[in-house]
């Protein structure tokens, strides 16, 4: 819910960074299972905020940066060509 005075940019700033931490923290606690964080609904989130980044993370690592043209492009081919 948005806080009073708050824009609906800073509050969707707020829920993302508080699901980023969430994420963060999973990741830490059960390592083996990261992966799955790929079948999060991560476009929902990526078509509200435009972001001007998107980082592709494999096994920890960032394995390829851009912008939403990278997001696009995984929406329509998927992660599997970065996973080899």
């Amino acid at each position: 819910a948005m806080r009073a005075g708050e824009s609906l940019h800073d509050a969707v700033n707020r829920v993302t960074q508080t699901l980023v931490s969430l994420a963060e923290r999973w990741i830490r606690q059960h390592p083996a299972q990261w992966k799955y964080l790929d079948r999060l609904p991560h476009y929902l989130i990526l078509d509200e905020l435009q972001p001007d980044h998107v980082h592709i993370m494999i096994e920890g690592r960032i394995v390829k940066s851009g912008g939403m043209e990278l997001a696009a492009e995984l929406e329509k081919n998927g992660y599997e060509a970065y996973k080899a």
